[in-house]
């Protein structure tokens, strides 16, 4: 059986590996943009907002592995923020264009950003739950 502790690392790494892939998507983003923006001639905001998304999520996979104070509370947060522009994105979509959005913003605006509040939800309830048996043993 595992350990409370070896389950709270497994749980850790996940989030982590969760989080630099949506970095990875982010910064994948940042050239499109970035691109889109030299060929039409439209302003850079769209790369400059990717950049940071992409650079806070690397931030925060590096915390969520060390297990740093604050950095689950912060992940979730950002967890939320992708979330809430990403449906926004797509009901924009939908009442503009007339039609559903495609797969790949769904897994990567929603599912995986839905997946990473869960494990980091697991691993704030499994630290209190760590805590309060500490705290009963004592």
């Amino acid at each position: 059986m595992f350990g409370m502790d070896e389950r709270m690392s497994d749980l850790s790494e996940l989030a982590s590996l969760l989080l630099f892939l949506q970095g990875a998507i982010a910064a994948a983003l940042t050239a499109e943009a970035a691109g889109g923006a030299m060929v039409f001639g439209a302003g850079g905001l769209g790369a400059l907002l990717s950049a940071v998304g992409a650079a806070s999520t690397f931030v925060l996979a590096r915390r969520v592995r060390r297990r740093r104070a604050g950095a689950l509370r912060w992940a979730r947060r950002l967890q939320y923020g992708w979330m809430l522009t990403g449906v926004v994105d797509m009901g924009l979509s939908v009442a503009l264009a007339g039609i559903g959005p495609a797969p790949t913003p769904v897994l990567t605006r929603l599912l995986l950003p839905a997946s990473i509040l869960v494990v980091v939800r697991r691993l704030q309830t499994g630290a209190a739950v760590a805590v309060t048996d500490a705290e009963v043993a004592a």
